[in-house]
């Protein structure tokens, strides 16, 4: 699907006399800064006959949770701005040529998979100014040891959804805290009608919210538990899981058959194992060779 839609735009282009030059992930020094790259999925420098250049950046998302849009989209107005100026350091290209920039997101899993957005060069840089100011405050906190990150941060579903730094980011976790509120501490009899809806708005808007918080803390727990630290009270168990058949049917088959036991059921499908461990305990008396037979043919995950 993705190469249909790249090939069928690519004809697009030739049939109007546009000359390709391609680019497929690419490591892209980012424009505002030495130190900073990213990966440009594909970018295409399209030459005129005439000497001008339209240039194409298209960026891949293959998510579907999440509906990603082009217009404003900082990372693909960072790729197209740092795409021109690494065509012109390989001396490709001239900024007076630039006749017109397309940015492109293609996110194929969703409903609507290609969003497009429009710039000449002057609109695009002027979409840069603030990614810049957001950049220079970035490196201006951590350049400045006196300044703390806490100060600047400003926690939101949009902007902590994905950030892998929330185990210790303190402003996050005392976000998802004061999402508990004063709920009414008394006895339902006694629960107001403008209680009970705020109680009702809890559960519908604020409740998910503390539910994939505490998911979060657990799994924050784990990796530290399983690094070696140790926390008062809390500690791993193994977990419970049932037994399953090995994926080798064949062998589950013969396995039994051996024992005078018919492993599949009438539908033509395995016989549940605690079905066939009952019939076991009939045709096999030695308990431990009821065990070995069993630990032959199933394994617990």
């Amino acid at each position: 699907q993705t190469s249909e839609f790249i090939q069928t735009m690519k004809d697009n282009f030739m049939s109007k006399g546009f000359e390709i030059t391609e680019y497929k992930e690419l490591k892209l020094p980012m424009y505002y800064s030495k130190v900073d790259s990213g990966t440009l999925d594909l970018g295409w420098d399209c030459k005129l006959p005439s000497g001008k250049h339209l240039i194409l950046i298209l960026d891949y998302k293959y998510g579907k949770g999440v509906e990603v849009e082009v217009k404003h989209n900082p990372q693909v107005i960072s790729y197209a701005k740092s795409f021109i100026e690494y065509l012109k350091s390989m001396n490709n290209l001239k900024e007076e040529d630039i006749v017109n920039i397309q940015t492109i997101i293609y996110q194929p899993r969703i409903a609507s998979p290609i969003k497009r957005q429009a710039y000449l060069l002057e609109e695009l840089n002027k979409e840069t100014e603030r990614i810049n100011k957001g950049v220079e405050l970035v490196y201006y906190i951590y350049k400045a040891k006196q300044h703390e990150l806490y100060d600047y941060a400003v926690p939101s579903d949009s902007a902590c959804k994905f950030c892998k730094a929330k185990s210790l980011c303190k402003k996050y976790n005392e976000a998802m805290l004061s999402l508990l509120g004063d709920l009414p501490q008394i006895r339902e009899t006694a629960i107001s009608n403008e209680q009970i809806v705020k109680i009702l708005e809890f559960e519908k808007n604020v409740l998910p919210k503390i539910t994939e918080y505490i998911n979060f803390v657990k799994s924050s727990v784990e990796d530290r538990l399983i690094a070696g630290d140790k926390i008062n009270g809390v500690h791993l168990v193994e977990s419970k899981t049932r037994t399953q058949y090995i994926q080798d049917t064949n062998k589950i088959v013969d396995v039994l058959s051996k024992e005078g036991i018919d492993a599949v059921d009438h539908s033509i499908k395995l016989r549940t194992i605690s079905d066939i461990k009952k019939e076991l305990s009939k045709k096999v008396l030695d308990k431990d060779a009821q065990e070995s037979i069993l630990n032959d043919i199933t394994y617990k995950p």
